[in-house]
Parts: structure tokens; sequence; C-alpha cells
């Protein structure tokens, strides 16, 4: 099983061209060097984006290394994180008053569908 674990470890390593030690005589395969490569070698991502894909590969093998630096090695450009609208005092009040009003539908959906559309018009959510 160590064999079979260390053999695993190698081959997804070299898929991404990061360095594990390991006691190996043959030649590890070169190293992708994009997000096109690496669907090459694994088909199961093609149906992802590319932050998706890099999503899947840094929390299944590197979620040691910062997701900004594997995104720069492999040329994905990240989406800048959401930032909620701001809101002055008459929209806080307009916004608090939609919840409050949202939260009086007569089922659990109802309550969650008016939430959303709560956050949807003051912006705080991605459109």
């Amino acid at each position: 099983m160590k064999i079979e674990m260390t053999a695993v470890v190698i081959i997804l390593s070299s898929l991404i061209g990061f360095h594990v030690s390991a006691q190996s005589s043959r030649e590890a395969p070169r190293p992708a060097t994009s997000m096109a490569e690496i669907r090459k070698r694994v088909p199961e991502l093609n149906g992802l984006n590319d932050e998706q894909a890099l999503d899947v590969i840094h929390q299944a093998y590197y979620s040691d290394i910062d997701k900004a630096d594997l995104a720069k090695r492999f040329g994905v450009t990240l989406k800048p994180p959401f930032v909620p609208k701001s809101l002055g005092p008459i929209d806080s009040w307009r916004y608090e008053s939609c919840q409050q009003d949202a939260s009086k539908a007569p089922t659990q959906y109802g309550v969650n569908v008016a939430l959303g559309l709560c956050r949807k018009k003051f912006g705080q959510v991605p459109q």
C-alpha cells in the first residue's frame, strides 16, 4: 500500500510540477505549465472553468501552498473576492425593513427567496 501511495504522490506532484522526494529510478514526467496541459492529463477537469479546476487541485493536493501562487504558476487569473456594497443610513434602514418583511413569509422557502431578493436588490451578493 505504501508503494502505491508513493506512486500516486509522485504522479500528482509531477502533474503540476512540485518536487516530491521518493526513491524511484524512473524519470518523472515533465511538469505541467498551464491548465490546458493539466486538462489533457486529467480529463475529469474538462467540465470545470480554470478557477474551479484550480480549486480542486488546490484543495485535493496542495492546500499547504497559497492558492494565489498556484494560480500564478498555471496562468490562471483569480477573480477578486466579492465586497458587499456599502449602504448609507437610509439604504441600511430600507435593507433591514426588507429583511423584516421577508421574515414574515409563510414558509421557510418563501423567507429564503425573499431574503435573497433583498440581498440582491441592495448589492449584498455578487450579481
